[in-house]
């Protein structure tokens, strides 16, 4: 997908004001409220949350290379995080290309998908950088900033294919990289491990039904999601020129690389979320494309939900040019690129549980979550979700609850294998009925400094130094990959000038992170290997 910047910005005839739609009982008991959130963005694509209610989005600029990456607090006010991204504006066809998506993973790391040129020093890859003490307001990075880049699209031209644009990204759990390649109509491994690069899957153009235009129109993936129940992935199509009504599909893809067929007869697909409540899938549909004018219908472009069965279930419409979805909670935020707005789809209602604390806290046997209520009505139940990457939660634990009573009530809950560094939980609150709510989520760190830590990589040994270290105690150095994987673990004796580390044997050319649990302290710093 690239996007094209026609006069369909200038369809302003979007009813924002009062808009509401009613959504089924089950999941929501009380209208939505549609609202504008933030304003004044230059053409926003992808949005991500992170666990503060912030929303970072990947915003493709102008033409003029000015893409970046932009972070919105919960009052909607934009901050900058990185600036100076490829914005590059296609006069052949009126379009312009640049950052799609950003992704925050662990270990501070951030992973920005940017389309564009191959062969360039951002362009058609994955960009990387740290947000590691970044604060909404501080001065935000450059391209300087980068410390690593996939050049997927150096990949997809070295083996033949005549179009690469990197769009969307999804991480499997030992850190491998799937790329869905909107130009390539494929989606691209990247091996942990090695780096090296692969296809992993394709997605096959359809004959058109047209007389006229090209006899065959591309697929056209626009994002990736790892499958809940762990099968592989969803992969959602735009579909090219035409952009026909029905055509775009999900597809469901597995460890294999096979494509099969989910749910049909959509309609531009350009993202996906998982509902948080229901498990639903949560799709944006960019708009419908009117054959007379050659454009996109206003007001076309909407919010839907895709159950297991296929059933599919308006959320909100008359919208235009919804390129991304994202879940705070419950309330869900949609981008669109044309209008440079993000709205918020509320639910106004008073939630059956008051909560007065939600609070964690690292102790030396694991991380103490504790929260209290006010109040409680037709309260069941609390679950408890743990994700070291702000991301994939599963379930750790279930208390039960006060029912329905107006005095305070405290809970909590020790997690007895936390990760080091960040660690973050999610708390759900169940009622008697079956409805469930987000309360909040919380992130608890596991002693994690500012890196002191200094690193040189020579021949198969790393040598390391922690500035100021004094302690005469035992260290823990640990190594991982970026994708969070342990490769090798060594105990070290920090207080020296310079300690010694072999490397893990085999080890591939590539980024990695070393931490070193020192004291009461961890440090971390990342290193390459030639």
């Amino acid at each position: 997908m690239r996007i094209k910047s026609t006069h369909s910005v200038l369809w302003v005839t979007v009813l924002l004001f009062a808009a509401t739609m009613l959504y089924s009982t089950s999941v929501w008991s009380q209208p939505l409220t549609l609202s504008t959130f933030a304003s004044g963005l230059n053409g926003p694509i992808g949005i991500t949350a992170d666990t503060n209610g912030n929303l970072w989005v990947a915003e493709v600029g102008t033409g003029n290379n000015d893409g970046q990456i932009s972070i919105l607090t919960p009052n909607g006010n934009k901050y900058p995080f990185l600036t100076g991204l490829p914005s590059v504006f296609v006069e052949e066809t009126g379009e312009v290309v640049g950052p799609w998506h950003v992704y925050l993973l662990s270990g501070n790391m951030v992973a920005i998908v940017i389309g564009g040129a191959a062969g360039t020093d951002f362009g058609a890859s994955i960009a990387w950088a740290s947000n590691f003490g970044f604060l909404p307001g501080d001065d935000p990075l450059t391209t300087a900033d980068i410390t690593y880049v996939d050049h997927i699209g150096d990949y997809v031209y070295s083996i033949g294919y005549t179009d690469s644009n990197p769009y969307a990204a999804e991480w499997d759990n030992d850190g491998n990289m799937y790329v869905a390649d909107a130009g390539a109509n494929a989606i691209v491994r990247v091996d942990a491990a090695t780096g090296d690069y692969s296809i992993f899957a394709t997605f096959p153009d359809f004959p058109s039904p047209l007389p006229f235009g090209p006899p065959f129109v591309n697929m056209v993936p626009t994002d990736i999601l790892a499958a809940p129940d762990g099968s592989g992935f969803y992969v959602s199509t735009l579909t090219g020129f035409p952009f026909l009504p029905g055509a775009a599909n999900i597809f469901h893809v597995d460890w294999n690389g096979t494509v099969t067929t989910m749910y049909a007869g959509l309609t531009t697909i350009t993202d996906m979320a998982i509902n948080p409540i229901n498990g639903n899938l949560m799709v944006t549909q960019l708009g419908e494309f009117s054959l007379d004018v050659f454009d996109f219908v206003p007001n076309s472009s909407q919010l839907l939900e895709i159950a297991p069965d296929g059933t599919v279930t308006p959320v909100v419409g008359l919208l235009n040019s919804l390129t991304g979805v994202a879940f705070i909670g419950p309330d869900i935020y949609l981008s669109s690129v044309f209008m440079g707005e993000v709205y918020s789809l509320k639910e106004q209602t008073t939630l059956p549980v008051t909560l007065s604390a939600f609070t964690g806290k690292a102790q030396d046997n694991g991380n103490l979550i504790q929260w209290t209520t006010a109040s409680e009505t037709n309260s069941a139940s609390f679950t408890l979700q743990y994700a070291s990457d702000a991301q994939h939660f599963a379930a750790i634990a279930t208390l039960a609850a006060a029912g329905t009573t107006p005095l305070n009530n405290k809970y909590s809950f020790t997690h007895l294998t936390p990760a080091v560094g960040n660690n973050y939980y999610r708390l759900i609150q169940i009622d008697f009925d079956g409805q469930t709510h987000v309360l909040g989520t919380i992130n608890v760190q596991r002693n994690q400094t500012e890196t002191q830590l200094h690193v040189t990589v020579q021949n198969n040994s790393l040598y390391a130094s922690i500035a100021g270290f004094n302690s005469d105690r035992p260290a823990v150095a640990r190594i991982y990959d970026l994708g969070g994987r342990l490769l090798q673990q060594q105990t070290v004796n920090a207080a020296n000038t310079i300690f010694t580390l072999d490397l893990p044997a085999g080890l591939h050319k590539g980024m990695y992170l070393l931490q070193v649990n020192a004291g009461n302290a961890m440090y971390t710093a990342k290193f390459i290997r030639q």
